[in-house]
């Protein structure tokens, strides 16, 4: 019995590498779109941010509120990088990962029968 739970658990190791890996795959394949680029990478992750960390000096936006909303901008924009990288992050851990997650599951495999 703790053959068939340790099977499961690599089971689930190896479903969850796989769909970091997916993810991974995804934004590999975003990165490469010339639309991604324009729009995302160049667009908000460069321009906007420069723009909004400039927008911190402009007189006319140094009441509270636009103080605030700018900071939650430039934090969104950190955010959005961190979680970008992130997904490349788990997605190359999972793929390393993944062989000894499926030697593993051959092993227990080959010990249930």
């Amino acid at each position: 019995m703790h053959n068939s739970s340790d099977l499961e658990q690599v089971e689930l190791s190896i479903e969850e590498a796989q769909k970091n890996i997916d993810r991974m795959e995804a934004l590999e394949r975003l990165r490469k779109n010339r639309d991604f680029k324009l729009l995302v990478e160049e667009g908000y992750l460069q321009d906007e941010a420069a723009r909004v960390v400039l927008a911190k000096a402009e007189p006319g936006l140094q009441g509270p509120e636009q103080q605030v909303m700018l900071e939650n901008m430039i934090i969104a924009v950190g955010y959005f990088r961190q979680y970008l990288n992130k997904i490349y992050q788990f997605g190359s851990h999972s793929k390393r990962a993944m062989s000894e997650h499926q030697d593993t599951r051959e092993e227990l495999m080959a010990e249930a029968h």
